[in-house]
């Protein structure tokens, strides 16, 4: 961002994380967002949506998708997004194991190509159908769990024993640790939580997306 403006004089950034380290859930990726959006607006450089992409896109691939949030689709190196729907989400979930795992690890260990004829996206065309959570199970999953859960058995477990309590959907979030599970009703995911105890837990139930940040 200096190298670009060079107009943005020192800041003093403090941080508190409250999304776990190594979880999966782009914590890292939304701080980053959150600081160059604050210096745009700190230092009124009237940037817009294209070139803050451009500048995520040196910076990581999942970075741009927090400028915008909501539901979108990522395509490519992860800057080229649009909104999508999908079916509805009544509640969520979230299962934080005491588990660490780098991003880096995980792609250098991904053997599967994300590029390969023979593995398009099933992601793209779905959200034009009108699947049911229940059914999506069968069609995708994250490449991700191959490696994960051989690494690291008991998060493969989590997902066994969300889909066992009750899941609609259930799949490792990102490159891992946190799992989550898609449930349709409060009962249900209720007794998910209280029978899957020995780990933090998150219940939350999705609110509509509303724009925080005006470029």
């Amino acid at each position: 961002m200096k190298k670009k403006f060079p107009q943005i004089s020192p800041v003093s950034i403090d941080l508190s994380k409250n999304i776990p380290i190594g979880s999966g859930l782009g914590g890292g990726s939304s701080n980053c967002a959150s600081v160059m959006l604050g210096l745009s607006r700190l230092f009124s450089l009237n940037i817009n949506l294209t070139l803050l992409k451009e500048i995520a896109s040196k910076l990581g691939s999942d970075i741009s998708f927090f400028f915008d949030g909501g539901t979108q689709l990522g395509q490519g190196f992860g800057g080229d997004l649009k909104k999508i729907s999908l079916p509805k989400i009544n509640y969520i979930l979230i299962l934080l194991p005491d588990i660490n795992i780098s991003t880096s690890w995980a792609f250098n260990n991904l053997k599967n190509s994300l590029y390969e004829e023979s593995i398009k996206s099933k992601f793209s065309d779905i959200h034009r159908l009108k699947f049911k959570w229940k059914s999506m199970q069968k069609f995708f999953e994250n490449d991700f769990e191959s490696i994960v859960f051989r690494t690291y058995p008991r998060i493969g477990d989590l997902k066994k024993k969300l889909l066992q309590n009750g899941a609609s959907y259930a799949s490792l979030s990102g490159s891992g640790s946190t799992v989550f599970g898609i449930f349709d009703d409060f009962k249900t995911v209720l007794n998910a939580e209280r029978k899957i105890n020995q780990i933090k837990t998150h219940l939350v139930k999705p609110i509509k997306h509303k724009k925080i940040f005006e470029y």
